[in-house]
């Protein structure tokens, strides 16, 4: 199972590049929601997340049970029953331990969409922040398949 925190997917504020800098010096002791995938997801929203390492995760839910954030900012905590949600769309919550970068293509986008034809710029953000944290880049394919991405 793979679990990817998505950026971008839910709020839309930002871009890429504070989104990615935010994530990747959060606290180890905060929490955030990730999407579990099997064989697919449902967050469609988001073509760009970071792979989340397996055992940094620190609870499922059945369904979206749609996270907030407590007062402090690093503590979650659900505002629904992920039960009755109507979507597939599952939840986890995990520690912001982060091995890859993940482009969403496949079953998510049309086949043709992936890091090579992302905008110029994306694609640069993306090589940067790989490069600096030393994350590899991958394609999240058919079936939650992931392919390296080749520079």
């Amino acid at each position: 199972m793979l679990y990817i925190r998505w950026m971008g997917g839910f709020r839309r504020c930002g871009n890429l590049h504070d989104s990615l800098q935010f994530e990747l010096n959060r606290y180890a002791s905060d929490e955030v929601a990730v999407e579990p995938i099997e064989r697919d997801g449902q967050q469609v929203n988001a073509k760009v997340g970071l792979l989340v390492d397996k055992t940094a995760v620190v609870k499922h839910f059945a369904g979206d049970c749609w996270s907030e954030y407590d007062h402090h900012g690093q503590r979650l905590y659900k505002t629904r029953n992920p039960r009755a949600a109507a979507t597939r769309h599952r939840e986890a919550w995990a520690s912001p331990v982060y091995v890859g970068i993940v482009v969403a293509s496949g079953v998510y986008r049309d086949a043709g969409e992936g890091f090579q034809n992302l905008p110029r710029k994306i694609r640069g953000t993306i090589r940067w922040y790989a490069d600096m944290y030393n994350l590899p880049v991958y394609h999240l394919g058919q079936n939650g398949k992931l392919e390296v991405v080749k520079f």
